[in-house]
């Protein structure tokens, strides 16, 4: 709305339920003159409908553009656009986005004569209800959903799908809209390159192309019978000489006007000029003719033939013979022609027998011999018979056989007519309409002539672009000495030194000396602390750093406007300001110095003069921080900035991207950052060996490893041609990485982040594969990201083999082939590879289908037995080796006591009595117990000593046993501790009721199971007895 000063206020009403306790932080960043959005993409989405529906055709005085133009660039950038789908937040906001746009629709809807445009009635100005608005948020909305097959979401049938089905928007129209009104807006306020060339290639309208191949310039045609030919079957709609007017000629192309259906009217209206005298017959005649010759020369795409359109000329030339004798048919419809006669086939008696359909047939044929309407007299009773469909039929055959009988006296009268020839046609080349190429199409540039740039400004830019740091930054003073109080050595932290009270003063004596002479020493010793600027100095220096930055600015902005400034204040240009010079300033760098970014080149002098311009942006932000820790009187980050000197071991001409993300993102890039980065992005082959070099760096936490480096080195290692980004993140840790990369790189950076997920349960198809594919490929060429986690990237190559395996070999190779295409490609950044390398990461995945374990049942039950033998001798086993042992007796003497063993040695004591046990209970011989007791215990016997002896069932019982004592699967269970190290998953999600490995207290391990089936089967009993 508007106040009374004409002044224009905004007023956000939070009225949705789900939107009123979402919150957005943005940033005003004075140096790029925007609001900065901190969270993507909702917050960056939010922001530009702010701008947009905010807007005036004026440049706003902060950013420099206007609110659409602003809004626009947002949309713009990559941290609007997504892989996956957008949340229901974030929908809503591009909702409310696209309704910006106007309705628009042809009026009426069928013809494409009128345009109806619907304005919004919401103060904002006409011009600045962008058509395009709808256009890009569609685009946004499809791409999300390209990759919908590999997340799940919940959007269908919300408000944004029944806005796009709603049909409100003509699409074409809009698309068409915008094309008119393009050059009126800022090259800023545009939709993409790529988008107008879809644009260009949907709004081709196809004009009318005759097929002139079948032209031809005879004038006599072959004779041909109505009654074979025109009229020989099929329906007709005939329309009477009334309804046939010569124009408009665009009627003649309509299917309802084919030659069928306006013969008889035409040859009824060429009998009523050749023998009715009126005061206009002559221009009738002449009208009539003309009507001829344009239908000859449609005939060819209407596939009529000719020879008709000769008889009604001839007709119309002939001496006066009329036909008077003879009723013309009935003007209407007449269904299937060729029934003149009576056919039995085509009356439905429903269920009939054979004699009562013979004689409902009778009666039916001599109704209509006789003309007379068929009643049912001979089957009264019978209901089966449709009497109203069956006289319906009648009356066809008997109008058919009319139209028949005229038809064939017309073809008796035309054998005394002198046949006339048609005109002949003439061969014209088409005309051809083609929509302009976008190439074609006039563009706006801005003329850059060479300008002679301030020398000395140049030159201090100069020493800080294309070098490393230069003596620029303001740094502390030499060490001074600290003078410190010396203190006595503190004696009474030793306890005595007399034998008779300390037994061990020999010993406290000797490390007392020690200490005390250490100490002496530590007290001589001089200490020195650098002296850091003080607040006067530092605002000093930082008011001269930014009066430079207005000058090198103002230099830069006049060697641009000065041969094109009515252009640049009328807005047809690209806006000089820093966000669109920096992304110009960007591509050029990306491109080799060649810019084809919304036309506008920068020379050699500027792009330094603007590098320049950065590098001090980045030294007053540096300074800013530094002067905001002293103010908070937070000493040791003070410090740390104030040492951190920016761009000491790297130069910022050579690596302009990150520049732009300390400028962005308000950080200076240690020393140490930049020699980690550049030591893993060597070349990946070493002098000697020519194979794959793998690389390793360790770092402290909060040396900047995720917020710093790894954008640094996805922004360093992508090239468009040779190397694609993919970074490889704990699944735990994905969320967060994914939303930090895309604050950092989707701005200015304008980096795209493909999030890639795979797990086994999704089937691929060969198009969704094929989908994958493409979008790798597009993200090569736009030097894009992909985001994974190491369990993605191990359930695609295993879903690659159960494609194979499944017999489904044309998305399997398809997948095959994204594996060596990404192993060719690809350069993978692991973070926090400690932990993505650790062997737990090489899951076991099962394959094929789901079989039982070897023993079945009797495994289960002798773990069983196993287990109650163990809570026989706890308690022993816990007093014998107390503290080797965690042992809690149980409340009831039916519950299973807590016991984990500490270590290894009560283990072989606890596996000795089990043996015994088990071995009691079996009637086994005594020489037989002692072969047993040796091979379930020692792991060095064989089991061929046995198989002669027992049976197989025996063997596999011996077998289990000996893999729970000697092979120490026992062992492993009563190491790990219930709820921490095993458990069962109590997510409801989580289908199963096996117990599982847990990552912490209560936190079980997602997507993970044992692989050792006795390992399973023992812990979940263990967890089960717990519970």
């Amino acid at each position: 709305k508007k106040s009374d000063d004409d002044h224009q206020i905004v007023t956000i009403e939070r009225k949705s339920s789900s939107f009123i306790h979402e919150y957005f932080v943005f940033i005003l960043n004075d140096r790029l003159r925007i609001l900065q959005p901190t969270d993507s993409p909702t917050g960056w989405l939010y922001l530009a409908l702010l701008h947009a529906m905010t807007s005036h055709p004026l440049p706003d005085q902060y950013t420099g553009m206007t609110g659409m133009e602003r809004s626009f660039q947002l949309l713009h950038s990559t941290g609007c656009w997504s892989d996956r789908p957008y949340d229901s937040i974030t929908r809503n906001i591009l909702l409310q986005i696209a309704t910006i746009s106007p309705k628009v629709n042809f009026y009426p809807e069928n013809l494409t004569c009128m345009v109806e445009i619907d304005w919004n009635e919401n103060s904002l100005p006409y011009s600045m209800q962008h058509f395009g608005y709808y256009l890009i948020v569609k685009k946004l909305i499809e791409t999300s959903e390209e990759w919908n097959f590999m997340h799940s979401s919940s959007t269908s049938n919300d408000e944004m799908e029944k806005f796009f089905q709603s049909k409100k928007y003509n699409e074409k129209l809009l698309a068409k809209l915008y094309w008119d009104y393009r050059d009126s807006y800022n090259p800023t306020a545009r939709l993409s390159v790529q988008m107008e060339k879809e644009i260009c290639g949907i709004s081709s309208t196809k004009s009318y192309q005759p097929v002139w191949e079948s032209c031809s310039n005879s004038i006599n045609y072959s004779p041909l019978r109505l009654v074979d030919h025109l009229y020989d079957r099929g329906d007709v709609n005939l329309k009477d000489s009334e309804e046939l007017r010569c124009f408009p000629l665009s009627r003649w192309l309509k299917d309802e006007y084919q030659l069928k259906n306006i013969w008889i009217g035409l040859f009824k209206f060429a009998e009523q000029l050749n023998t009715v005298e009126s005061d206009h017959k002559k221009d009738d005649i002449e009208r009539f003719e003309m009507l001829l010759d344009f239908l000859h020369y449609i005939s060819g795409k209407c596939s009529s033939q000719p020879f008709y359109l000769q008889m009604l000329k001839s007709i119309l030339k002939a001496p006066t013979v009329t036909l008077r004798s003879v009723s013309y048919p009935l003007f209407t419809r007449y269904k299937h022609i060729e029934e003149i006669s009576f056919q039995s086939s085509r009356i439905n008696t429903g269920n009939l027998g054979h004699s009562k359909r013979s004689i409902a047939l009778q009666e039916i044929q001599k109704c209509f011999d006789e003309k007379c309407t068929y009643k049912n007299n001979n089957l009264p009773l019978v209901h089966q018979i449709q009497t109203y469909e069956i006289n319906m039929l009648l009356k066809s055959w008997r109008v058919n056989e009319k139209f028949r009988s005229f038809l064939e006296n017309i073809q008796n009268h035309f054998r005394s007519v002198i046949l006339v020839p048609l005109n002949a046609k003439v061969s014209v080349n088409p005309q051809h309409f083609a929509f302009e190429l976008f190439e074609n199409h006039f563009q706006i540039s801005v003329n850059t002539k060479d300008k002679c740039i301030d020398q000395k400004l140049l030159e201090n830019a100069k020493q800080k672009f294309l070098h490393p740091h230069s003596n620029y930054f303001i740094k502390p003073k030499m060490c001074v000495p600290i003078i410190n109080k010396q203190k006595e050595f503190p004696q009474e932290i030793f306890p005595s030194t007399d034998s008779q009270i300390n037994p061990l003063s020999d010993i406290t004596n000797y490390f007392k000396e020690h200490l005390t002479e250490n100490w002496k020493k530590f007290n001589l010793t001089e200490e020195y602390e650098k002296e850091f600027p003080s607040m006067e100095e530092i605002n000093q220096f930082l008011d001269s750093f930014r009066q430079e930055s207005i000058q090198l600015w103002d230099e830069l902005v006049k060697s641009i406007i000065i041969t094109n400034d009515l252009l640049v204040k009328m807005g047809l240009v690209l806006r000089i300001l820093p966000t669109t010079l920096i992304s110009v300033f960007q591509q050029m760098w990306l491109n080799n110095n060649k810019s084809n970014v919304l036309f506008l080149h920068l020379t050699l002098e500027q792009r330094t003069l603007l590098g320049g311009i950065i590098v001090n942006w980045i030294v007053e932000q540096q300074l800013e921080r530094a002067l905001h820790f002293a103010n908070q009187e937070k000493r040791e980050d003070f410090e740390k900035e104030i040492l951190n000197v920016p761009h000491t071991n790297w130069t910022p001409s050579e690596h302009v991207p990150w520049l732009i993300l300390e400028l962005e993102m308000n950080i200076t890039i240690r020393e140490i950052q930049v020699q980690v980065t550049r030591h893993m992005i060597q070349p990946t082959l070493s002098e000697n060996n020519s194979s794959l070099r793998n690389i390793v760096m360790q770092m402290n936490m909060g040396e900047g490893k995720t917020s710093v480096i790894l954008p640094m080195l996805a922004l360093s290692l992508c090239s468009s041609s040779s190397s694609l980004v993919r970074i490889i993140v704990l699944k735990a840790l994905f969320p967060m990485n994914y939303q930090s990369l895309r604050y950092k790189l989707g701005g200015l950076l304008n980096r795209r982040v493909a999030p890639f997920a795979c797990r086994r349960d999704m089937n691929f198809s060969y198009a969704q594969v094929n989908q994958i594919s493409d979008r790798l490929k597009q993200g090569l060429h736009n030097l894009d990201i992909v985001l994974t986690s190491p369990e993605d990237v191990l359930s695609f190559d295993l879903l690659t083999i159960d494609k194979c395996r499944r017999n489904e070999f044309d998305t399997g190779r398809s997948m095959r082939s994204i594996q060596s295409w990404m192993k060719t490609f690809a350069r993978d950044v692991l973070d926090e590879s400690d932990e993505i390398l650790h062997v737990k990461y090489q899951l076991i995945y099962s394959i094929g289908r789901q079989q039982q374990v070897d023993g079945g049942v009797e495994r289960w039950k002798t773990i069983q037995y196993v287990l109650n033998l163990v809570k026989q001798h706890a308690a022993n086993i816990a007093q014998q080796y107390n503290d080797d042992v965690f042992y809690k007796a149980s409340d009831r003497q039916s519950s299973f006591p807590e016991l984990r063993l500490l270590n290894h040695r009560p283990f072989l004591e606890l596996c000795r009595r089990i043996a015994n046990d088990w071995i009691n209970q079996k009637s086994y011989r005594q020489l037989d117990q002692q072969l047993i007791l040796s091979f379930i215990l020692d792991t060095n016997s064989s089991v061929n000593s046995l198989v002669d002896q027992f049976p197989h069932n025996t063997i596999q019982l011996f077998l289990i046993i000996r893999g729970l004592l000697s092979s120490e699967v026992l062992f492993v269970g009563l190491k790990k501790r219930y709820r921490v190290n095993f458990g069962v998953n109590q997510n409801t999600k989580f289908d199963r009721l096996m117990a599982v490995p847990f990552r912490a207290k209560d936190v079980a391990a997602e997507n993970t199971e044992f692989g050792h089936p006795d390992v399973a089967i023992l812990l979940t009993q263990i967890a089960y007895y717990y519970k």
